[in-house]
């Protein structure tokens, strides 16, 4: 011990302290082996839970009504869209052309808008109008040049021109939307989604697709599609014939006005050619 006076040494005596229960006691029990396998099927049950209609995203997405017309040729005829309004859910629409489409398909659609967008109350005016709609920029050069003038001067003179002129209501490149029972849309291509043999009849298709020309005469619709085929063959015709009821059915079911004819016109020589309409019991 310092003999320093500044420094003082206590003896103190310590209680000795009890330990700590340092384990925190458990606030439930452990599950008996019986809840915890419950517990793991019930797991298994949800994960393991499959879509009932999980067939359905097999389904195309967008198939043209085009190429709908094709299905019963050897070529793949179904082509997937990248956006979809809901899996399984089927679109048919026209396609559009594109660049890398060959020089007669490009055509074919350059006359189709140069049609959809001539003044009918002009008809002789034709040439002034074209050469305004490319001035206008409402056809580019490139359609411009692939139209044939000569195709657009027989259009004006033809019996199908004044028709559409005086006609009560008029509407060109006209879209529409509707859903269709699958059975007939079979109809109108036998056997399309045959591999699907246990799909129910009555499944409800969306179609799109775009009209070429409709018109009201005598209070019912006209229904025109433009086709500038050089030739059209017997099968072609019956292929063109499918599509066009297929509108008609589309155009009565919105608009609930009777269709009485349908037409395919060619642009190449000014044919009207009158198309079959099928009745209720042939489509069934």
């Amino acid at each position: 011990v310092s003999a320093d006076p500044a420094w003082r040494v206590t003896e103190v005596e310590i209680e000795p302290q009890e330990e700590e229960n340092l384990e925190t006691p458990s606030e439930e029990p452990v599950p008996e082996k019986e809840e915890k396998s419950d517990l793991y099927s019930q797991l298994d049950e949800r994960f393991s839970w499959t879509y009932p209609d999980a067939w359905k995203n097999l389904l195309p997405t967008r198939v043209s009504v085009s190429q709908l017309k094709k299905a019963e040729q050897p070529e793949p005829m179904l082509s997937v869209a990248a956006e979809d309004p809901e899996p399984g859910t089927l679109v048919l629409s026209l396609p559009e052309a594109s660049s890398d489409a060959n020089p007669a398909t490009l055509a074919g659609t350059a006359i189709h808008k140069a049609l959809s967008l001539l003044d009918l109350q002009d008809l002789d005016g034709i040439e002034k109008q074209m050469q305004e709609l490319k001035d206008g920029g409402l056809l580019s050069e490139e359609e411009w040049a692939m139209i044939p003038m000569q195709q657009m001067l027989l259009f004006a003179e033809s019996p199908l021109a004044r028709r559409m002129r005086d006609s009560e209501n008029l509407l060109r490149e006209q879209p529409f939307i509707l859903n269709i029972p699958l059975w007939r849309i079979r109809t109108w291509v036998p056997g399309w989604l045959g591999e699907f043999t246990g799909l129910p009849e009555e499944t409800e298709i969306m179609v799109q697709g775009i009209i070429d020309c409709c018109f009201v005469e005598n209070g019912r619709w006209i229904v025109v599609d433009y086709k500038s085929d050089r030739r059209i063959d017997a099968l072609r015709l019956d292929q063109y014939g499918r599509q066009l009821n297929l509108y008609a059915y589309a155009l009565e079911t919105i608009t609930h006005r009777t269709v009485s004819e349908l037409m395919l016109y060619q642009t190449r020589t000014g044919n009207e050619i009158p198309i079959l309409r099928q009745t209720e019991g042939e489509e069934k």
